[in-house]
């Protein structure tokens, strides 16, 4: 088989670290099809194919112009692939060759992704959120087969766009295996005790009854909060509203790490915090389990699916269950050992040679059942 991947995104948070362990693994499992990947213009130097029968092509269109939707449909057909894997919804919207398209979670249909208030900036939200609904329904619909990370999304999608769940495939994401001791982080070490928190201020991450919780708990052995993660607009609105609560002083905002600092984070934190209102896997959680950290999450969307009963549960709209959920788990040591225990065993359902295994799985049927193809949304 010939087979076209998109990897245009492979430098953004999160889908990045999906593909660069996809295509990885696909190298490991399969030296027989041919893969074309596609990348920005910036990326060739920076990706290096993982076999030989791998190769990189420059496709640097920009989600939703012009050239994407008429360059890049065009050079797909000129490369002639058995199969094309989409790894996000912004896609040719006329493309017509059979495809496999990986959603991660239908979160921006449903939240802001933005901390603007102002009114332009949510009538502009408002059309990128209709523009990425209408585009997800089209691929999802026509797509030969859909993936997702979570059984729950992709419930969620077949609901939100009526797509049959025998199209539907759900590969779990993996994790990696923890290796050294990290790196240290200026701003977090050898200070007292910290809770940690990874990823994006996004409203739906749920950081207010977060900071909530911790005021809650008041100065309880000096208990800090680590947050690692891009310093945007709403990581700027979020350390605001942190400098004016009465635990401003605890709120250590780490900005964008490495892997290596946040191998080191997992490994010297007390507690990783998971509060998010919704999640497509959820891998902050599994990457602390795989570092013997507890997690304490929100029983929301997928997170009790992954994580299962290797996490301690609360209301994500209950500061008060939060703070009552951080504090059992600090306080007792039983407690703590359990979940840890718990969550070395978890974490052996996730690895990305499993994802890739069952991707490839995916390709086979969608080349067989091209056929399959739904016609073209009215």
């Amino acid at each position: 088989m010939r087979i076209v991947i998109d990897g245009r995104g492979m430098n953004w948070p999160g889908i990045g670290r999906y593909i660069d362990r996809l295509l990885g693994e696909l190298a490991n499992l399969d030296d027989q099809n041919e893969y074309i990947v596609l990348v920005r213009e910036d990326d060739p130097d920076a990706w290096v194919p993982p076999g030989p029968n791998f190769t990189a092509r420059v496709a640097d269109f920009r989600p939703y112009r012009w050239a994407e939707q008429v360059v890049l449909r065009r050079e797909l057909h000129e490369l002639a692939p058995d199969l094309v894997h989409f790894t996000h919804f912004n896609m040719p919207w006329a493309y017509s060759g059979a495809f496999v398209l990986t959603v991660y979670d239908l979160t921006m249909l449903r939240f802001a992704s933005h901390c603007d208030t102002s009114l332009s900036r949510r009538v502009g939200h408002g059309a990128k959120r209709a523009l990425a609904r209408s585009w997800m329904a089209h691929g999802a619909r026509r797509a030969t087969r859909v993936t997702t990370l979570s059984q729950h999304t992709a419930d969620d999608l077949s609901r939100a766009f009526d797509v049959r769940p025998e199209r539907i495939r759900v590969t779990y994401a993996g994790t990696d295996s923890p290796t050294g001791a990290g790196e240290a982080v200026p701003a977090v070490e050898g200070g007292p005790p910290f809770l940690l928190y990874v990823g994006s201020s996004f409203p739906h991450k749920n950081l207010a009854t977060l900071l909530a919780a911790m005021e809650l708990l008041g100065p309880e052995n000096e208990l800090r909060l680590v947050l690692a993660g891009p310093q945007d607009e709403c990581a700027e609105v979020f350390r605001r509203r942190a400098e004016a609560s009465t635990v401003g002083p605890r709120v250590v905002f780490a900005g964008r790490v490495d892997d290596h600092q946040l191998t080191w984070l997992y490994r010297n934190a007390s507690v990783l915090v998971q509060p998010s209102l919704a999640e497509g896997f959820g891998l902050t959680g599994v990457e602390a389990m795989a570092h013997g950290l507890p997690v304490v999450a929100a029983r929301a969307s997928c997170l009790p699916e992954i994580y299962g009963e290797a996490a301690s549960y609360f209301d994500p709209l209950d500061p008060g269950a939060l703070a009552g959920a951080i504090r059992t788990v600090l306080r007792d040591p039983a407690r703590r050992s359990a979940l840890a225990s718990a969550g070395t065993q978890r974490v052996k359902r996730y690895s990305w040679r499993a994802t890739a295994a069952a991707t490839l799985q995916c390709y086979r049927e969608a080349v067989e059942r091209r056929a399959e193809v739904a016609p073209p949304c009215g």
